[in-house]
């Protein structure tokens, strides 16, 4: 289970060191699942960003201390660790797909209910996974225009000028994000 979202790690044991943290979170993939070296049914949370796309892996298992949920609705929420004493603040994320990601997270905390959960092994995140999808995609020639690939999922404003099209492209209709001008 994958959550695209906005995130910040903020170690709880900075301020005893007199030590402030950024304060500014990046873009990164969350995953759930089991590690591929261990065989027991430990689950783990993986945070894939584009400085480490190979991932900071934590146990799930009993390590979560408080879940914070009361924005769950605008897309955020922390997840307080145990082990090691971090804040995990997600922000930016869909709110349907947060809630799913969130109880999962809590059945993994749990431990009772794992078997239920459709997890998979860890990997790496995809460059293209982390990146921010793309909104806006102006198009002025026909040899910008994607004949071999789909638009971009996440497309709200497409424009398409000067490429002498024959017809309208049914892939420009299948775009859900996009708003009528």
């Amino acid at each position: 289970m994958k959550l695209h979202c906005e995130v910040e790690v903020i170690n709880r044991m900075l301020p005893t060191f007199g030590m402030r943290n950024k304060g500014k979170g990046t873009r990164a993939v969350l995953s759930i699942g089991r590690n591929c070296t261990d065989k027991s049914t430990n689950v783990y949370l993986m945070i894939c960003t584009l400085k480490d796309k190979s991932g900071c892996k934590y146990k799930l298992k009993e390590n979560i201390e408080h879940f914070f949920t009361k924005f769950v609705e605008e897309g955020k929420a922390t997840l307080r660790l145990k082990e090691p004493a971090i804040d995990v603040c997600l922000s930016k994320a869909d709110s349907v797909n947060l809630k799913s990601f969130l109880s999962a997270v809590r059945l993994a905390h749990q431990g009772n209910e794992i078997r239920t959960l459709p997890l998979s092994i860890l990997t790496p995140a995809k460059t293209s996974e982390i990146e921010k999808p793309k909104i806006r995609m102006i198009i002025t020639s026909k040899k910008d225009y994607p004949l071999a690939t789909n638009f971009p999922y996440s497309l709200e404003h497409l424009q398409v000028s000067y490429c002498k099209l024959a017809r309208v492209d049914m892939r420009m209709l299948c775009l859900k994000k996009t708003a009528k001008t």
